[in-house]
């Protein structure tokens, strides 16, 4: 009787693991933003070049480890109480589905054979006519507006261009040996200049000055 019950339970309970992976994976999205904002603030106002890349992987392995990290918790525990109380809830069965489901698990004393039969008949007839969409309707997770809000300002911080680097206002120190080379040339110059002054001639100065 207990898969008899499960069988009519399967689709409910697959949809409310649906909703909670989705759920899952939402809160993962929300904290993959939440470490690509990081990484991207540090971009921008740290000068991390790589924090671009960084934001954007945050941003997606997120939601997907915390996809896997739901199937992997979730799928082998599957929750066939919450979906018979989901039945229960919506149709008004006062537990009906939920006693049933309990006393299908259970060693039924003799006395009490006769009524548990009964309450898993009842059970019984009140699934057959139960739609899963409407008792477990597939909703967005409550978490995935701030979620999406937050994976846009990653992507912005992520792809926001770096300010150039601040060109020094103060003159490029010169090197040594520059300077160096600079004084012997004007040093040689100088001694040229001198030269030139004592062996100049004055015929050819008086020419000159009559010329000018």
């Amino acid at each position: 009787m207990t898969e008899a019950l499960r069988s009519k339970l399967y689709t409910i309970q697959r949809r409310q693991l649906f909703q909670s992976i989705s759920s899952w994976m939402a809160c993962g999205l929300l904290l993959g933003a939440a470490i690509g904002i990081g990484c991207g603030a540090a971009r921008l106002w740290g000068g991390w070049s790589e924090g671009g890349w960084f934001a954007l992987l945050a941003l997606g392995c997120g939601p997907l480890l915390a996809g896997a990290a739901g199937i992997l918790w979730l799928l082998p525990r599957p929750n066939w109480v919450a979906a018979a109380r989901a039945v229960d809830e919506h149709y008004q069965l006062k537990d009906r589905t939920e006693s049933a489901l309990d006393f299908s698990r259970r060693l039924i004393p003799t006395e009490k054979q006769t009524f548990a039969e009964l309450q898993l008949a009842d059970a019984m007839q009140h699934l057959n006519s139960v739609e899963a969409e409407a008792v477990a309707p597939l909703r967005a997770p409550r978490l995935l507006p701030s979620a999406v809000i937050a994976a846009v300002a990653t992507v912005v911080f992520a792809l926001l261009p770096l300010k150039p680097p601040e060109l020094a206002a103060a003159p490029s120190v010169p090197e040594e040996q520059i300077v160096s080379e600079a004084e012997e040339i004007s040093e040689r110059l100088q001694e040229l200049d001198d030269e030139f002054q004592r062996e100049s001639d004055p015929e050819l100065e008086q020419l000159l000055k009559e010329l000018t």
